[in-house]
């Protein structure tokens, strides 16, 4: 059973960005720039009713991947 010192240094380890794998860094960052984007384009006034479902989904999927990847510290959850 963990206690609650080793619970606090796990959780800051899976929130510094510098303990992402390089393939896991790769990722966030695409799917970030793409849920950004999205994000940016649902603001736009001008834009056909079709397309919104389409650019929601991309989006939410984008950061969904981009939240796991974050997430993900491989580098930091290996035994030394």
């Amino acid at each position: 059973m963990l206690t609650a010192k080793e619970i606090v240094k796990e959780s800051k380890d899976r929130l510094n960005p510098k303990t992402t794998g390089k393939k896991w860094a790769k990722v966030r960052n695409i799917a970030g720039i793409i849920a950004g984007v999205g994000g940016g384009l649902l603001l736009i006034p001008v834009m056909p009713a079709a397309a919104i479902p389409y650019i929601q989904a991309v989006t939410i999927i984008s950061s969904v991947l981009a939240g796991r990847a974050y997430l993900d510290k491989s580098k930091s959850l290996i035994k030394k």
